[in-house]
C-alpha cells in the first residue's frame, strides 16, 4: 500500500453524500464544517474543536472526526496554520464546503475594504482562495505529517454543464488547484 496522500474536490447537489464521504476519509480526520451542522448527522464520533485550543487527546481513534464550526475566514486560516505547524495526528482534512467557505472569505474581504465587492475585490477573492486551496492541497506532501485533503462544493448547472458552485473566475480555476 502506498503512503501517497491525495487531494480532490467533489461537488454534487445538496443531500447527496458529500459530507458523508468526507466523514469516511482516513482518520483521525479534521472537517471544517462551514454549512452549520453538516458534521452532526454523519456517523463517526465527533469532537468539536476550536483551532486556538490544543489538539484533543482523549478518545481519539482512527474513526474520530475533529469537527470545526467555520464561523469566519480566520477559522480556516487558523486550522491551516495548526496543520502546517506539524506535530498532530490528523490523517485527513476536508472543507465542507468550499462554496460556503468562499462566502466567508468574501465577507471578510468586504468587511476589511468597507464596501461591497468590486472588480478589484473579486480579484483579491480569487487570489486569496487560490492560494488557500493550494496551501491545503499541498498538505499532502508536508515534510513531517502529510495528510489527505478533500474539498466539497454544491453543484449548479448552467450552459448545459454541472459546475462547483463557486463565485467568479474561481469556478473554473479552483477545481484544478484542488487536486
Amino acid at each position: 500500500m502506498s503512503d501517497r496522500k491525495i487531494s480532490f474536490l467533489i461537488h454534487g447537489l445538496e443531500g447527496r453524500g458529500k459530507s458523508t464521504l468526507a466523514d469516511q476519509l482516513p482518520g483521525p480526520r479534521l472537517i471544517l464544517d462551514a454549512e452549520g451542522g453538516a458534521c452532526e448527522w454523519t456517523p463517526s464520533p465527533k469532537i468539536w474543536w476550536e483551532p486556538h485550543q490544543e489538539w484533543p487527546t482523549e478518545g481519539i481513534t482512527t474513526d474520530t472526526t475533529i469537527a470545526v464550526l467555520v464561523k469566519n475566514w480566520k477559522t480556516v486560516e487558523d486550522c491551516y496554520a495548526r496543520l502546517n505547524a506539524g506535530g498532530h495526528y490528523i490523517k485527513s482534512a476536508a472543507w465542507d464546503s468550499l462554496t460556503e467557505i468562499q462566502t466567508k472569505c468574501r465577507k471578510q474581504i468586504e468587511q476589511v475594504a468597507g464596501r461591497e465587492m468590486s472588480i478589484p475585490l473579486w480579484g483579491k477573492l480569487l487570489d486569496v482562495m487560490t492560494e488557500s486551496v493550494k496551501d491545503w492541497r499541498d498538505l499532502r506532501v508536508h515534510p513531517s505529517c502529510p495528510i489527505h485533503t478533500m474539498f466539497t462544493a454544491i453543484s449548479v448547472q448552467h450552459d448545459g454543464r454541472w459546475w462547483a458552485d463557486i463565485q467568479g473566475a474561481a469556478q473554473r480555476k479552483l477545481p484544478t488547484y484542488a487536486s
